[in-house]
């Protein structure tokens, strides 16, 4: 399956220092496992870049990280 999630508006804090265009996730079952790709779209508002792009990277991995261990919570027995 695939979805993928556009922002209309960004009121929150994060806005401040990034401002997202999508959010795409495919998943595919291989056998008893899910393959879940999770691809964050975003442009960076904070320069210089040499600092702030490996900074945003991490923040917006490990907050899907924290999104899709939500969403799976109680789901996953490995």
């Amino acid at each position: 399956g695939r979805v993928v999630f556009g922002s209309l508006e960004d009121s929150s804090h994060i806005s401040h220092w990034l401002h997202w265009r999508s959010a795409e996730v495919t998943w595919m079952e291989d056998g008893d496992q899910t393959r879940v790709d999770w691809i964050m779209r975003y442009d960076r508002a904070l320069s210089p870049a040499l600092w702030f792009a490996p900074t945003e990277r991490l923040a917006v991995t490990l907050a899907t990280r924290y999104l899709l261990d939500s969403l799976l919570d109680g789901r996953n027995d490995a």
